[in-house]
């Protein structure tokens, strides 16, 4: 179901973040290469929206070679049992969760751009504009906007509005905005948050550093921070000027810069991403015949195959036909009935409408069983057509061996399975 699979869509996506969160805080938030630090919690952040829906295919080649074909077979959809909705109860929360944060969101650009308005305006250059509020407010930006209290500014301009500055040059009310909208898709996530603080803090050291840069010293710029840490934070979508933990930012101060040897800490994030990939990637193993059999392939689906062919041994235990064929109890129409009793259409599938011809290989084991190791996907139509094909094939009861030369011998079959609706 569409449903289901969006739901462990994001429930991947929260997993991918937790790992990403861990790794960055063991690793990296102590480091000085802030500017590094801000790149690599964007595409960390990024990254596992994407991670999830990354498609990995395995392909195997099946050597050219005949195989015994069953009819094919069409599968039907069955009504599901009906059961207590709680997908349905899930994606409802998560929506109204989404909707109520998104509301945050946009009051806190309403709030904002209300107390902007209350303030006497003065242009800067490149596009910069000084609110001057009389309200006792802590100094904070928002995109290109900056606000300040009158007695603010009297007492201490420069070094505000340089620390400011250097948000609005670095674009930090961009991350800021993504990290909102980040955090309206998985509000129910504790490590995106933590994750936004871990960016807001960078903003915040890296705006230190511009401010130092820039000559003011060091002691009666950490006076500052120390007298504004007891102030408002402002909303979310706004870089104040006490938006991060006083202590860490003047510890990241006085710290000597990190050298080239920690900066290559940042290189653990490929192997981080692969392992990812290899946990929360969609997966699938295909077979594929080879050339010489593609053309063959293509008749199974669009004909009925015949079960008139010449013997072909495999190898010394299996083979492609034999004297004596595996039967199912009960023949072939004793098959198509089973399956079609037991066959579970994917909702997903359903919903969207999708149908087509699988084709499968698998072998009749000496005692009639199915081997579970036999089981592939020749032709593949959608991943969860593909898995009810194999369960269907996997949960079948004991055929009747095939005997050769009077004896029980594995046998090769294709069985083309048509899903329609």
């Amino acid at each position: 179901m569409i449903a289901e699979s969006f739901l462990m869509y994001n429930l991947k996506v929260a997993v991918c973040f937790v790992v990403f969160y861990l790794f960055y805080k063991i690793l990296l938030s102590r480091e000085t290469f802030h500017k590094l630090n801000r790149f690599l919690l964007i595409f960390g952040s990024l990254s596992a929206f994407i991670i999830p829906l990354c498609r990995i295919t395995i392909y195997t080649e099946v050597s050219e070679s005949s195989f015994f074909t069953l009819d094919e077979l069409t599968m039907t959809f069955v009504e599901p049992d009906r059961r207590f909705p709680w997908t349905t109860v899930l994606m409802t929360a998560y929506f109204i969760g989404c909707f109520m944060f998104l509301c945050i969101m946009i009051y806190s650009m309403l709030r904002v751009k209300a107390i902007s308005r209350r303030g006497r305006e003065i242009k800067l250059p490149y596009g910069i504009t000084l609110v001057l509020t009389p309200d006792d407010i802590t100094p904070f930006s928002c995109m290109k906007t900056i606000v300040v209290s009158e007695s603010d500014y009297e007492k201490n301009g420069y070094q505000i509005l340089t620390h400011e500055y250097a948000h609005i040059n670095g674009y930090h009310s961009v991350d800021l905005l993504l990290f909102n909208i980040l955090c309206c898709l998985q509000w129910f996530n504790p490590s995106i948050y933590l994750l936004k603080n871990e960016l807001c803090a960078v903003h915040e050291y890296d705006a230190d550093a511009t401010v130092l840069r820039k000559g003011i010293d060091a002691k009666q710029y950490q006076l500052l921070l120390i007298e504004k840490a007891v102030g408002t934070k402002w909303y979310s979508i706004a870089n104040s000027f006490n938006h991060s933990n006083l202590k860490n930012r003047i510890t990241m101060m006085l710290k000597n810069k990190s050298s080239n040897r920690a900066r290559a800490k940042a290189l653990y994030v490929l192997p981080l991403i692969c392992l990812e990939l290899l946990l929360f990637a969609q997966t699938a193993c295909v077979s594929e015949l080879n050339a010489k059999d593609t053309k063959k392939t293509e008749t199974l689906v669009s004909v009925e195959t015949k079960t008139d062919t010449t013997i072909l041994e495999k190898d010394e235990k299996t083979l492609s036909t034999a004297t004596s064929m595996p039967q199912f109890p009960g023949g072939t129409e004793a098959l198509m009935q089973y399956l079609s009793k037991n066959i579970e259409y994917p909702v997903s599938a359903r919903d969207a409408g999708i149908q087509g011809n699988v084709i499968t290989q698998f072998t009749i084991d000496k005692d009639g069983s199915v081997i579970k190791e036999s089981i592939k996907i020749l032709r593949s139509v959608d991943e969860n057509l593909d898995k009810e094909a194999m369960r269907l094939i996997l949960s079948m009861p004991k055929w009747i061996p095939g005997m050769e030369n009077g004896e029980p011998v594995k046998v090769e079959f294709l069985l083309p399975i048509t899903f329609a609706l």
